[in-house]
């Protein structure tokens, strides 16, 4: 803010900003990687509270440094004796005080600060890490693959060297020199991919994921990157040194003779064609789960229309709005001219949007009901909506009626619950018509009548598994004891046209009527529903990259192999097609032995795939760890590629083994 809105310039200290109609100081400017915990607040005020003797709720976060030597147990042990003297401290409101220490059984809810921002995010990081590791880890075994088919290729030239006198260290310096080369010039290239894979991950990226701003390629990511390329180089340099080498003369003999591979080193070679199509099979298997659990969510219907719907908040300033009263005034002036507005078809305002947040919330007193502090019910979300804000938002009335013009001065006490409250206190019942009210302290607000049961929404996103209780109240309900101010609202204006074509006149508007209230998070309805599941589905995209990634490596290797095997194998195809055989009979006798290994690997990867699918659970949405279609899918669709990659050179060699015999007739 300071760049953007004052240049950066140091004259900033001392300057008076206008906010919500009250002259505020400037009195320091933060750095920009400053979180409070995360990067959204770009204006930091100090809290005022005001001490009436009240209990006014659990509507604060706090955020504590615990001195050098203390630990996370003993401040909640601190936490609880404050909970303990709540009685003491609030003697207007000493029932409730005794019913949250006795009967809720209040307790701190102190976490580390780390966990409070990482949320979910911290078992997601692990688990696309251990994405990586397993491509790294397929790189590796092809690249051992490779080497391994290198060094039975180079085995004369080591004799050759050996014979002419070049010891153990020699030959090692000489395959060393090569792989180190290739390795530091690979992770070189590596760099300078991931620099821009990481710049393009970071814009495309979610704004909820933690610190994503910060993610960057580091010193600790070259270092790393640089210790990684030396260790392969180092390891598969080896490889020549660390096998059992024949005796010189066996290997000069059998130069010329064009023999197979040996069992020992066929094996090898297997095991490692095995264990690529294994790890390829669990990144296959968690890549599918996690787009199945995509599209689940993205089907989820959110109990309202995004669609053509823009949304903004505002927040009026007390100094010059004073009342509840004049506060609805301007909002319901400010409705009139965004409906008139060319395009707009409905507009309407609430305390708190959907997929906005818990907001305030209480239990709910039923009227004929014994209810005591000692049998509290559950919590009740509240929202303060204007008459059409169910018909703007397109949310389906269940039973009875919508709030209406006739309620919005709050003499009907009318209210609008959701289904899930219904659920919660009318189990069996018809909620219509019965009388509830709000509990605060000794004494909860006036009686309310039930007129009408809407369909549910989102509170938090989109993968809630139990939707959360609300009650609608009308802009101006005298009677409800401490619901939140109309001050601060959110808008929806629904328009035929494009929703963000409509700010800047939606901006113009507000102008007009006050010059002194700003626009706030204008954006499409859509975009914020796409946002609440932006997390899981980039996910879903880097698994999905790292999954391809593996597929891709391991039908290069197992290509490869056969490939080799099969080069190896010349003079045996030969000698069968002499004997009688087809070369379709060549050809399937190839398939099925790499076919055999590769079915091996399908199966350890299925395991390995269950084990590891457990630790996305927490991360899926409707769908199991174990989704029976899902590993099906992705054994037998590996499976097949694979068997495809064994085929190609099977075919070719059997073709050209067949040419060259018919030639030589």
């Amino acid at each position: 803010m300071w760049m953007q809105r004052f240049g950066g310039s140091a004259s900033v200290i001392g300057r008076s900003v206008r906010l919500d109609g009250e002259v505020h100081e400037v009195i320091g400017v933060m750095p920009r990687s400053f979180a409070y915990p995360d990067t959204r607040p770009e204006i930091i005020m100090p809290l005022r509270l005001a001490d009436n003797g009240r209990f006014e709720g659990f509507i604060m976060q706090g955020i504590a440094r615990l001195k050098p030597g203390v630990t996370l147990e003993q401040a909640r042990r601190e936490h609880a004796a404050v909970i303990a003297d709540l009685p003491a401290r609030f003697p207007a409101d000493l029932g409730l005080m005794q019913s949250l220490i006795s009967d809720v059984e209040l307790a701190p809810s102190s976490i580390p600060l780390k966990e409070y921002v990482l949320g979910t995010t911290g078992r997601m990081l692990w688990v696309l890490l251990g994405a990586v590791s397993i491509v790294l880890l397929i790189a590796c075994t092809n690249v051992a693959n490779l080497f391994l088919v290198r060094t039975d290729a180079r085995q004369r030239e080591v004799a050759v060297r050996r014979a002419l006198g070049a010891g153990t260290a020699d030959i090692g310096a000489y395959f060393m020199a090569e792989t180190i080369l290739v390795a530091v010039a690979s992770g070189l290239i590596g760099l300078l991919l991931g620099y821009a894979a990481v710049q393009l991950l970071v814009l495309n990226g979610p704004v909820e994921l933690p610190r994503m701003h910060e993610v960057r390629i580091d010193r600790n990511t070259i270092v790393f990157a640089a210790f990684a390329s030396l260790m392969a180089g180092v390891v598969f340099g080896l490889m020549p040194l660390v096998r059992r080498l024949p005796p010189l003369s066996a290997v000069l003999q059998d130069a010329s003779r064009g023999n197979t591979a040996g069992a020992t080193r066929l094996r090898a070679r297997q095991m490692l064609m095995a264990s690529q199509v294994a790890l390829a099979v669990v990144l296959l298997v968690g890549a599918g789960l996690m787009v199945k659990s995509v599209q689940r969510m993205w089907a989820v219907d959110p109990g309202f229309d995004p669609e053509s719907r823009l949304v903004f908040s505002i927040g009026l300033p007390y100094s010059e709005y004073g009342s509840s009263m004049e506060a609805v005034t301007f909002h319901d002036l400010l409705l009139e001219r965004l409906r008139s507005l060319p395009g707009v078809q409905n507009a309407a305002f609430t305390t708190m949007l959907p997929l906005d947040g818990d907001g305030e919330g209480d239990p709910l007193d039923v009227r004929g009901r014994v209810l005591g502090f000692d049998d509290l019910g559950p919590v009740v979300r509240y929202r303060r909506v204007s008459a059409d804000y169910f018909t703007a938002m397109d949310i389906p009335l269940r039973k009875g009626r919508y709030l209406d013009s006739r309620d919005s001065d709050g003499s009907t006490r009318a209210v609008v619950i959701n289904e899930a409250l219904a659920e919660l206190y009318f189990p069996g019942e018809d909620p219509l018509g019965r009388q509830v009210r709000k509990m605060a302290g000794d004494m909860g607000g006036e009686w309310m009548t039930i007129a009408g049961i809407v369909g549910n929404t989102p509170t938090y996103g989109l993968q809630e598994n139990e939707p959360v209780a609300k009650m609608y109240f009308p802009p101006l309900s005298m009677g409800v004891v401490r619901v939140s101010s109309a001050h601060s609202a959110a808008y929806v204006v629904h328009t035929s046209g494009s929703p963000a074509s409509l700010v800047p006149a939606v901006r113009r508007t507000l102008t007009e009527l006050n010059p002194n209230i700003a626009l706030a998070r204008a954006e499409p309805l859509v975009r914020l529903v796409d946002r609440a599941g932006s997390r899981l589905a980039f996910t879903m995209v880097l698994l999905v990259i790292a999954a391809s990634a593996a597929v891709l490596l391991g039908i290069i290797g197992v290509y490869a192999v056969i490939s080799y095997a099969v080069a190896q194998r010349t003079s045996e195809i030969g000698l069968r097609l002499a004997l009688g055989a087809q070369s379709a009979d060549v050809t399937r006798m190839i398939v099925r032995q790499s076919g055999a290994v590769i079915a091996g690997g399908v199966i350890v990867g299925i395991a390995a795939a269950a084990g590891g699918a457990r630790a996305l659970q927490a991360l899926l949405f409707g769908v199991q760890w174990n989704d029976l279609a899902t590993y099906a899918t992705a054994s037998a669709g590996l499976f097949l590629v694979a068997l495809l990659a064994c085929w190609l050179p099977a075919k070719r060699a059997a073709r050209a083994t067949s040419g060259l015999q018919a030639l030589f007739r």
